[in-house]
């Protein structure tokens, strides 16, 4: 009886040890492969502290300090992305930029076995007039990408190198890495606080942990989220309002939830809403038919005011395809902002709106057909605001 007791308690054992490994093997998300830039060094030591998460000043000594990223909008995981977590390590390898230049950056990483925690606080638009060709080569979906801070990056690689290929995965905002990256012997001296920053009360972390599912505790500005406008129809809370136009027949290889309209010369397809639905956001997306070209529409947003500065569809960077022959476009919401064609007036956090309209007025998108005495058709899919 001794014996079998014995041996019933080691296969106890043996189902606690098995339990232990898969919990562990479940806190852990798959690595992802990748590449990274870094931003934030001089003379733009500011920029980490005027994100489009809307933070203000980052505190050096607050929960991860200076280790922060920007995503691409153009990411999958983009939307509500703010104050979530990564953990980074630099992979030895070989990559491209999204001009098909070979990278080769198999030699310059510190430590390929240490990592870095870094904390979303910024956007990487993929349309961006101001860095039209760097945003261009990195920020528009050709592969995984995060642009990392100067003070993170630097604890990966010299900065020298300007990119780096990086495997990545999210964990809790609290997570210590097994192997941490030790900081440069001379970091970045960064800058101190401005007149009137006020330190935040609770780490400024956010969404879903990537073990159990659970909200972090954030102190985070309110971001938009994700907003539904026209998935073959116009959403709850948005009405259809499009002039000089007709609606057609979509393909048998169109999404189902596509819409094709027939522009005649000055039509355009809209949509109105009467709630604040572009407060938050920062990007508009949408998918647009291009097997026969991209349509030489000018895409814009309005409210009781007026107008905003109009967006060329034909002068947009492409952030994806898929096997319908359809492209997604993402446009930087501050591009309606801006003052003249390179110059964005602010960062997506302070959108205030445009047109001399307040954000919360916001009530109109369009895209309009300015090409005199020309039909044009635009087919158009999944259009939604994201912040």
């Amino acid at each position: 009886m001794a014996v079998l007791m014995r041996v019933l308690l080691g296969v106890l054992a043996c189902l606690a040890c098995l339990a232990a490994v898969n919990a562990q093997v479940q806190v852990a998300s798959p690595w992802i492969a990748g590449r990274a830039t870094s931003y934030g060094s001089e003379p733009w030591l500011w920029s980490i502290h005027e994100g489009s998460c809307g933070y203000g000043y980052i505190w050096p000594d607050e929960p991860l300090g200076w280790d922060k990223a920007a995503m691409p909008d153009v990411h999958p995981d983009y939307a509500g992305s703010c104050g979530r977590c990564y953990e980074v390590a630099c992979d030895p390898t070989l990559f491209s930029d999204n001009f098909n230049n070979a990278i080769d950056r198999r030699h310059v990483c510190y430590d390929s076995s240490q990592s870095v925690v870094v904390h979303v606080s910024d956007t990487c638009p993929c349309n961006y007039p101001a860095n039209f060709y760097m945003n261009k080569r990195w920020c528009c979906g050709d592969m995984d990408h995060l642009d990392l801070s100067i003070w993170a990056f630097e604890k990966l690689a010299n900065a020298k190198w300007g990119v780096i290929g990086i495997k990545y995965r999210q964990v809790p905002c609290t997570q210590t890495p097994a192997n941490p990256a030790p900081a440069p012997a001379n970091p970045f001296p960064g800058v101190p606080p401005p007149p009137g920053a006020v330190r935040p009360t609770k780490p400024r972390f956010a969404g879903p942990s990537p073990v159990d599912g659970t909200n972090e505790e954030a102190d985070i500005p309110s971001i938009g989220g994700v907003e539904r406008i026209f998935e073959g129809k116009a959403q709850k809370g948005w009405v259809e309002t499009s002039w000089e136009s007709k609606k057609v027949r979509t393909r048998k290889t169109d999404p189902k939830t596509a819409a094709c309209y027939k522009l005649e010369s000055g039509g355009a397809f809209a949509v109105e809403t009467t709630k604040p639905n572009f407060l938050g956001q920062v990007s508009l997306e949408f998918w647009v038919r291009t097997s026969d070209g991209v349509p030489d529409i000018n895409i814009n947003i309005a409210g009781p005011r007026g107008a905003c500065r109009m967006v060329k569809l034909q002068d947009m960077n492409k952030s994806a395809v898929n096997h319908d022959d359809y492209t997604k476009f993402d446009v930087y919401l501050g591009l309606f902002d801006r003052q003249d064609e390179h110059t964005v007036v602010a960062f997506a956090a302070e959108f205030k709106g445009c047109g001399g309209n307040a954000a919360e007025d916001l009530t109109q998108l369009m895209f309009t057909n300015d090409l005199p005495e020309e039909t044009q058709t635009i087919c158009l899919d999944n259009v939604r605001l994201v912040g």
